[in-house]
């Protein structure tokens, strides 16, 4: 909003003279009409001068991208750039201003211009002449360009003052920057060397070697999306807005499950909750196991990735008897870990690559429920249609062992959901025991939904 007014003049101007220019290009008249008159004139210039207003720009547009670039290195390398741009701006328009200063060449007294004999080459020679003069001021670079009037002199006297002081920051800018960029890798280098100097004093094989730090560069890449308690800006955050925050990262891979999201849209109070009390996440590397049949379950995992759709590489392993199951991007496993109590694995999970998961902790969904009970909501309600109708299917299932610790997909729990939704709306619709329904079946809720057959 505040760059509305400067906006208008700046477009406003540069119509004027394409306009002015595109009449005067039209016209079969001289060089010295009357538009060609008015656009070399001072007011014109001022005119000109007015685009000017757009540099002030350039500084909150640098700062934006600047927040955006994730990379620590980057916002160096972007720092450096804008500069290396900021010299090369100035050094345009010193040269631009020395230019103006010897033309035209005065007839009767010396000119720079003139002694150059610059008026004889075209205007791009011209241009990097007085370019290459500026940029000789402020480094050390010899130039055949020398003042030949008392107002050249003392303009070059400004500018290398100037250029003394402008070389100097630049220099120690490129310095810091390039030797933070060093630090960044010294304690990594002085690692891999140690690691190198222990394969060579041990004799290791090439072979062993070459996994050992193919590991370790992986596992200097095993970063987890909640790791904000190293980051003291996310925890000095004021609580709501540290969730809203926490919302953007985690609800778009959780909402995946048909459950997740219904809740999500239903209840914010609810799926706050489940954000701050039930979230954990991990990321697992090749060959790391996510876990062993027989272990206790805790929780839900949500695959982060593309969708099996449109990735056809498989993120983890499952394997149950002599049967192997995979699992992709945008997929869930193990949802009996919230809905089933003491549910124990009944197969093995491996990464086949690197994996990223979010998941939904077991304890702490229970708590969430919990604490929703107690006040009778209706999200309590929907949550024990669709537990009944999860432990329904649990059970026709059981008596055969096809239950699995990945036995519920994405078309049975859309069903399942849908049917809950239903249910709860049939249960609203009748209020003469809609109140009595409501709390008889949000009490009945966890022994619904963490009942084992």
């Amino acid at each position: 909003k505040s760059w509305m007014l400067p906006d208008i003049i700046m477009i406003t101007t540069d119509w004027f003279f394409i306009v002015s220019w595109l009449s005067a290009e039209g016209r079969e008249t001289s060089t010295h009409s009357s538009s060609s008159i008015f656009r070399a004139s001072k007011p014109a210039r001022a005119l000109r001068a007015i685009r000017l207003l757009r540099l002030a720009k350039v500084s909150a547009l640098s700062g934006l991208m600047e927040r955006l670039t994730s990379s620590e290195v980057s916002v160096m390398i972007f720092e450096l750039a804008k500069s290396l741009v900021f010299v090369l701006v100035c050094t345009h328009m010193i040269g631009c201003a020395w230019f103006a200063i010897g033309f035209p060449p005065d007839e009767l007294g010396p000119s720079w211009i003139r002694e150059a004999d610059l008026l004889a080459h075209d205007m791009t020679y011209q241009y990097f002449t007085s370019f290459h003069w500026a940029l000789t001021q402020y480094t050390p670079a010899s130039m055949d360009v020398n003042p030949t009037n008392g107002g050249e002199r003392t303009f070059a006297v400004a500018i290398d003052l100037l250029g003394l002081i402008a070389f100097s920051t630049f220099i120690s800018s490129i310095t810091t920057r390039m030797s933070q960029i060093r630090s960044m890798g010294q304690v990594r280098a002085v690692q891999d060397y140690a690691l190198k100097d222990f394969f060579i004093m041990n004799s290791v094989s090439l072979e062993v070697r070459f996994s050992v730090l193919s590991f370790v560069g992986a596992l200097r890449n095993k970063k987890t999306r909640m790791n904000s308690e190293s980051i003291d800006a996310i925890g000095k955050l004021p609580a709501p807005l540290r969730v809203t925050l926490m919302k953007e990262v985690f609800f778009p891979t959780l909402s995946i499950h048909p459950l997740v999201a219904a809740l999500i849209f239903y209840d914010t109070d609810f799926s706050e909750d489940i954000l701050n009390e039930a979230l954990a996440d991990c990321v697992l590397l090749r060959g790391d196991m996510l876990f062993n049949t027989g272990d206790n379950a805790e929780g839900m995992h949500v695959v982060v990735g593309e969708s099996w759709r449109r990735s056809k590489l498989p993120f983890l392993k499952y394997q149950r008897c002599d049967s192997e199951v995979v699992v992709f991007g945008g997929q869930w496993i193990c949802e009996a870990a919230i809905m089933v109590d003491e549910w124990r694995h009944r197969g093995d999970c491996q990464a086949v690559g690197r994996t990223e998961l979010v998941n939904i902790t077991s304890v702490g969904f229970r708590n969430v429920v919990g604490k929703h009970t107690a006040k009778g909501s209706e999200t309590i309600v929907f949550l024990s249609y669709y537990a009944g109708r999860f432990m329904d299917r649990f059970r026709s299932l059981e008596p055969n062992f096809l239950c699995s610790d990945i036995w519920c997909d994405l078309d049975s729990a859309t069903s399942t959901v849908r049917q809950a939704k239903e249910n709860t709306v049939r249960a609203n619709a009748n209020p003469s025991v809609h109140k009595k329904s409501q709390f008889d079946v949000a009490q009945a809720a966890p022994r619904r939904m963490w009942s084992a057959p």
